[in-house]
């Protein structure tokens, strides 16, 4: 039987009142309600599927509360998965038909394909001006409906430099994990520097890119610890790492202490 997440996520929040204390804690509070709709017939699969959704939202709403606090901080958007929607589409169409063009080259000229994932995350500067929802004591699925949907409104209106970063975010973290994270951060900023060159943007900033968890072992902290592979193509580029930060967010102010740092311009 199939965990229904939102429903579980909703009832764990609603039980302790919109605050979540350590996030472990309300990750197992939501799996013994999903167990126990299911009469414990979910598999291990679906429990590790069902704790990446639950963390995501938690990690959601906290930055949802710190950017109404903080009224002049980036945002932290959730971003669905690659077959659902291209996070490269929040760009303008210049640069959106660019990484196109470079697509169709790539498989035209080389016979390879440019194989891509959307991070968990992505920054976004605040000079994009969008609606954020509002969280009391209790919540709804429409409301997580609503989290889930927010990265709509920034589609086609990313310049360049909009975008501010990108993070990767896992409950726990193996070592095939950590090549997709170092993947995923590699490439994001590879096709950042593929646009600056197209637009010759002598000065772009540059993007960053994030790890986080509920916790780092110092191995997954070593084998984060690897070079973004566009930046030693040539002696002339500074080697750049693939994950800027990684960052152990287990509670709701390790969170905060993150999001002081990565979104605070």
């Amino acid at each position: 039987m199939a965990i229904d997440t939102k429903l579980s996520f909703c009832q764990a929040y609603n039980n302790c009142s919109g605050i979540f204390g350590e996030y472990e804690e309300f990750l197992q509070s939501c799996e013994h309600i999903a167990r126990k709709a299911t009469n414990d017939s979910v598999t291990g699969n679906a429990v590790s599927n069902a704790r990446g959704a639950w963390y995501a939202w938690l990690l959601a709403i906290d930055s949802i509360r710190f950017n109404h606090a903080n009224i002049h901080s980036h945002y932290l958007i959730k971003l669905p998965n690659h077959a659902q929607f291209d996070c490269n589409r929040l760009y303008l169409d210049v640069l959106w038909n660019l990484i196109d063009d470079f697509r169709n080259k790539l498989s035209a000229v080389g016979n390879v394909n440019l194989v891509t994932s959307n991070p968990d995350y992505v920054i976004i500067r605040r000079e994009i001006t969008v609606t954020l929802p509002i969280f009391g004591n209790t919540i709804t699925q429409t409301d997580l409906e609503s989290i889930d949907g927010i990265y709509s409104q920034f589609v086609a209106r990313c310049n360049l430099n909009d975008i501010v970063g990108y993070m990767g975010a896992k409950v726990s973290v193996r070592p095939d994990r950590r090549i997709q994270l170092l993947h995923e951060g590699s490439l994001t900023k590879a096709i950042y520097a593929h646009l600056q060159t197209r637009m010759w943007l002598i000065d772009a900033i540059g993007i960053k890119y994030y790890a986080v968890s509920i916790n780092f072992t110092e191995a997954d902290k070593r084998g984060l610890r690897s070079v973004a592979t566009h930046s030693i193509a040539s002696s002339a580029l500074k080697p750049q790492p693939a994950v800027d930060d990684v960052v152990a967010v287990s509670n709701s102010s390790t969170a905060n202490l993150f999001f002081t740092i990565s979104l605070t311009p």
